[in-house]
């Protein structure tokens, strides 16, 4: 059994993307779901559980008194392991196998909730499930039964989310991939414990003597004329597929999930904030909608820019003009 867990850090003032490589997406990795609930599960995925065990649960909702925001979207999972030493897991067929031998770079937000308080099975009384917990990515080739640690997880403790990453090695072909929480050391005494779960990254095929010599690199904008020029050239015409989100990594190896293109417009108004407001012309009254969602989506706070109906013309000095 083979795995490691990858902390990537870059030195330089570079953006990176992966592009090189055609990762393998996975299914509703951001775990949603239209109304969360206890014991419910994310589309895509399922649980190997036997019957007389709860589901995992899905929030926010307000149950068990978790209160933590979603990461990304709207629900986030929770995994629990229980004083009679079960252990909660989420599975999901992948659209192509992991091949033996390869190294894949994965990545999901992990935070654990003050409390999580439910009740213990055996003895019907109310228990706090609050207790830290390690995560571990499973491989199998048959749906429940025959899967093997790819990765494990430091401990959870943070209330705030954090980035977990890990390099995985299969040493066999996996067609199932799953999430399961387990007790910090395999031979302590069980005890009432999670970690909640969110923005799954693709899984991308890469070097594994080298990860991080997969990735492409974009050099950071030097004016706002070269940020601009840059967004044309990424985003024009303004449509919904060009704005599209998709997992990525910032020069201090966070992963993200976004828009690269707003997400390198974000990075540089950060470092130059005398350039703020960034105006924007766009043709059409639907462009200016979309670009503001993709503004709002991508974190770029309201008073960094002004997008307006651009009438044609010379494309005024200072602003980023996007034709038809």
């Amino acid at each position: 059994m083979q795995y490691r867990i990858l902390a990537i850090g870059l030195l330089t003032r570079f953006a990176v993307s992966f592009l090189g490589a055609q990762p393998l997406f996975l299914l509703n990795p951001s775990l949603e779901d239209v109304r969360p609930s206890p014991a419910k599960l994310p589309s895509a995925w399922f649980t190997c559980a036997p019957v007389s065990y709860s589901l995992p649960d899905l929030h926010p909702g307000g149950a068990f008194q978790v209160k933590t925001k979603p990461y990304h979207g709207r629900s986030y999972a929770g995994l629990v392991v229980r004083p009679d030493g079960s252990q909660e897991r989420i599975c999901q067929e992948l659209v192509q196998p992991l091949d033996s031998g390869a190294c894949y770079l994965f990545a999901l937000y992990a935070a654990l909730s003050p409390h999580y308080l439910s009740f213990d099975a055996r003895t019907g009384q109310p228990l706090d499930y609050n207790r830290p917990v390690r995560i571990r990515v499973l491989g199998g080739k048959n749906r429940c039964g025959d899967e093997t640690v790819l990765g494990i997880s430091p401990p959870v403790v943070s209330a705030d989310w954090i980035r977990v990453e890990f390099l995985l090695q299969p040493v066999a072909s996996c067609d199932f991939l799953c999430l399961e929480v387990a007790f910090l050391h395999p031979d302590s005494l069980p005890y009432g414990g999670h970690a909640l779960v969110d923005a799954l990254s693709p899984l991308l095929e890469v070097s594994c003597d080298d990860p991080k010599g997969s990735a492409e690199v974009f050099p950071l904008f030097a004016s706002l004329d070269e940020c601009g020029r840059y967004l044309i050239r990424r985003l024009n015409p303004l449509q919904e597929n060009a704005l599209r989100p998709s997992f990525f990594l910032h020069p201090n190896g966070d992963w993200d999930y976004g828009n690269p293109a707003m997400a390198w417009l974000r990075r540089f108004l950060e470092e130059r904030p005398e350039v703020a407001p960034v105006r924007v012309g766009v043709r059409r009254r639907a462009d200016k909608r979309t670009l503001l969602r993709a503004f709002k989506g991508n974190g770029i706070p309201r008073e960094k820019y002004r997008v307006k109906v651009w009438q044609g013309g010379v494309c005024p000095p200072g602003w980023i003009c996007f034709q038809d």
